[in-house]
């Protein structure tokens, strides 16, 4: 699932920083690849 680049920045900016590390237990890898990851989900 690919998402527009806008769309991309408006669920990250709606996406808490504590947020992160939870659903991913990993080195926070680039904000990219983070919200491919999520979406994928």
């Amino acid at each position: 699932m690919s998402l527009p680049k806008m769309s991309r920045a408006v669920v990250f900016d709606g996406v808490p920083r504590t947020f992160k590390p939870r659903l991913i237990p990993l080195p926070e890898p680039a904000e990219g690849e983070w919200l491919v990851r999520v979406v994928a989900m």
